[in-house]
């Protein structure tokens, strides 16, 4: 057990085992704690928050909550326990060193500066939010270069890209949403005048811009999903309307070489000296006849329009 006598000994942070309930309902002790919770605290593997507030003067805020997590690991969630009363913190072992440029010695020195142990609370919370923040900053060059990718090219790896974006994305917002509610929960236990101080104000910042920041990012990431399917819809579309244009040009060559293919007993057109000839101009006229049929219904559209447009473009430019 390591004991943090801070703020010339206003009060205490506590860290220790949470395996250790023999221990843990010693320092509980005089406080409504849960008893299932001490009995299986060391074994939480998701956020949580409770809290009892019968007693004025006893209330107490207790529960689990992840400090780190590699997005793209499921597994890889570090969990740190923890009990808020009015007169002491109580957690198990942090290691903040994990973090880029934050380390323990820092984040106790910024806790001796605090007055009381939910303030020092908080900013346990604030470099938490300062490490998610980090790696929501680090998916501003990944979106941007991802969206000019988009433009480029669009195929499988770029839209897994997104997708895999898009999922991360929803575990950071899991993430921040537990801090949320340690933001509402600590006044609803303690009172209103938690809110006065700066770290609480830096905490409720801090958490607002992360979920504006999500959020964007995430519409973004919608976004670009978005325009990825309508490529696809409009490539499609392409697809199937060259393939249906073509078919219906080919119709009378398979009409006429299905007629002419026949092995009837009377072929009068055996005999006939221009027949090769004659069957050649007549598939080429109702080919041209289809072809000029559909494209007055402006059915062959978009592909020869744009071409025009695009010359026209040139010429006007070249002025």
């Amino acid at each position: 057990m390591k004991r943090h006598v801070l703020n010339n000994d206003g009060w205490t942070w506590i860290e220790m085992d949470f395996s250790d309930k023999a221990t843990m309902q010693k320092q509980t002790s005089g406080y409504p704690v849960d008893e299932q919770w001490l009995d299986q605290a060391n074994e939480g593997d998701s956020n949580n928050l409770q809290m009892d507030t019968t007693y004025e003067g006893k209330e107490v805020i207790w529960g689990s909550l992840i400090y780190d997590h590699n997005l793209t690991d499921p597994d890889s969630g570090k969990f740190f326990h923890f009990c808020l009363t009015r007169d002491f913190l109580l957690t198990d072992y942090l290691d903040f060193d994990i973090f880029n440029k934050i380390n323990t010695s820092n984040t106790v020195t910024k806790m001796d500066f605090t007055h009381t142990p939910i303030e020092g609370f908080m900013v346990i919370i604030n470099v938490i939010l300062n490490n998610y923040l980090q790696k929501i900053d680090d998916f501003e060059k990944r979106i941007n270069n991802l969206l000019w990718k988009l433009e480029k090219k669009n195929n499988e790896e770029v839209l897994s890209q997104i997708m895999n974006c898009r999922h991360q994305l929803i575990v950071l917002k899991s993430l921040i949403l537990p801090l949320k509610e340690i933001e509402l929960g600590v006044p609803e236990a303690f009172g209103e005048e938690t809110k006065e101080g700066s770290i609480f104000y830096k905490m409720q910042q801090r958490i607002d811009r992360a979920f504006t920041l999500v959020t964007e990012y995430s519409k973004e990431i919608g976004s670009m999903a978005e325009l990825e399917s309508v490529k696809a819809d409009v490539r499609g579309n392409e697809i199937m309307k060259t393939l249906t244009i073509v078919t219906v040009l080919f119709t009378p060559v398979m009409a006429w070489g299905a007629l002419w293919g026949m092995n009837f007993t009377y072929m009068p057109e055996l005999d006939f000296k221009y027949g090769y000839l004659f069957a050649g101009l007549l598939i080429i006229v109702n080919t041209a006849a289809i072809y000029l049929f559909l494209r007055n219904k402006g059915w062959m559209g978009d592909l020869l329009n744009n071409t025009e447009q695009t010359k026209k473009k040139k010429k006007s430019s070249s002025y």
